[in-house]
């Protein structure tokens, strides 16, 4: 059997082998209310349902030093908060150690995400990361237009299309305000993959878990735009799969659900863009 994840009053308690489980339940150190999940359940249960745990071990005798219920699991305790620019450690390690682990351990990235409206330190992290790399990927395209600047206007006439090109004055606004876009984006993609979660029922905990694992994710797969051509597609790439462990470990639900609650949002809105464009491209054919 594997590892059974436990959650009380939406505090994820950690995750446990079931002889650990099942010596919690013997000695108060869990609750038969207790929610609880592991790999191939659908939804969260209560611990009392669970009814293949083995038998609790002998209790060792009482230390008398220690006051009674004072060994009732602490959670706060129990983990540090995850990712590490959670934690109380110096500024460079907590930043390079949460790009390492979202981008290459996503699973232990978000294996303890802190259940909690304080989002201060998440959005901190996006826009100290999110905005250097917007400022350099703005860098490229600037001197891309620079070395071929009939390409863009070469393409248009060949498809007789309206194309709309972005100016100096346009990428630098882009990149003054990029901060502000960087902190709404969170937010209304956090909105949409949640609202995704609560439909497919993998919202086992809040709001505030899903921001957590959105804007990590998104801040860390930015860094691929510092690699010109290739790298906004491996940062899509790369985001899914993060995104969908992600959610998976945070939100405590299946692969499936966490895969699909990644993908809906980002094919409606690709949906949505068609939409808009071949509308407006219809509408701008009949005006000539």
């Amino acid at each position: 059997m594997g590892k059974i994840h436990v959650n009380r009053n939406r505090q994820n308690l950690g995750e446990f082998s079931p002889q650990e489980v099942a010596d919690g339940l013997r000695s108060g150190r869990f609750l038969p209310t207790d929610l609880a999940w592991r790999e191939g359940m659908e939804t969260w249960q209560p611990l009392a349902t669970f009814t293949d745990l083995p038998a609790p071990a002998e209790p060792e005798s009482a230390d008398p030093s220690v006051a009674p219920g004072s060994e009732i699991f602490d959670p706060a305790g129990s983990a540090p908060p995850t990712p590490p620019w959670e934690e109380e450690k110096p500024f460079f390690s907590r930043l390079f150690d949460t790009i390492l682990k979202v981008l290459l351990s996503p699973a232990e990235a978000f294996s303890n995400v802190p259940d909690t409206g304080n989002v201060g330190r998440p959005l901190l992290y996006l826009i100290l990361i999110g905005w250097p790399c917007t400022i350099v990927s703005l860098a490229y395209e600037f001197i891309f237009k620079a070395i071929a600047p009939t390409a863009s206007a070469q393409a248009a006439a060949t498809a007789d299309v309206p194309v709309v090109t972005m100016t100096p004055g346009m990428m630098i606004l882009l990149a003054v305000f990029s901060p502000l876009f960087l902190v709404i984006g969170a937010f209304f993609s956090a909105g949409l993959f949640h609202l995704f979660l609560m439909v497919l029922g993998g919202a086992n905990r809040s709001f505030w878990v899903t921001f957590r694992v959105v804007t990590y994710v998104n801040a860390s797969t930015v860094v691929f735009n510092l690699f010109p051509f290739c790298g906004g597609f491996i940062q899509v790439v790369w985001g899914i799969v993060s995104l969908t462990i992600g959610l998976r470990e945070a939100q405590k639900t299946t692969t499936a659900v966490a895969l699909v609650s990644a993908l809906l949002p980002i094919l409606v809105c690709c949906g949505l863009g068609i939409a808009l464009v071949t509308v407006g491209v219809g509408a701008l054919s009949t005006l000539q």
